[in-house]
């Protein structure tokens, strides 16, 4: 498992889309730091199946609670969320392996 560390940027919080997973803050610092597109939920991991290997992020509770908080914020409340960075574990198996 890699462990990476993503920063969400203002850049990022000024082009999120709020109840968008592909398109929030953290899916586009994820695809910045990783140059992978992730879908991104209000749940504790993100996935994306990239033959011939699945990709799975475990995101730390911080992350989730502030997408929540994204998705349930107005566009003036979003102006007062500020950049953030965390520290995501990678996990990858081959094709066909157990998650």
């Amino acid at each position: 498992m890699q462990k990476i560390i993503v920063k969400v940027t203002q850049r990022d919080l000024n082009r999120g889309i709020g109840y968008d997973c592909l398109a929030c803050p953290v899916a586009l610092a994820l695809h910045r730091r990783t140059k992978r597109t992730w879908s991104v939920g209000r749940f504790r991991g993100v996935e994306v199946s990239t033959p011939p290997t699945w990709r799975f992020i475990h995101l730390p509770e911080s992350v989730t609670r502030f997408v929540t908080r994204f998705d349930a914020a107005s566009k003036l409340g979003r102006k007062k969320l500020k950049p953030f960075q965390f520290t995501a574990r990678i996990q990858e198996s081959p094709k066909g392996g157990k998650r």
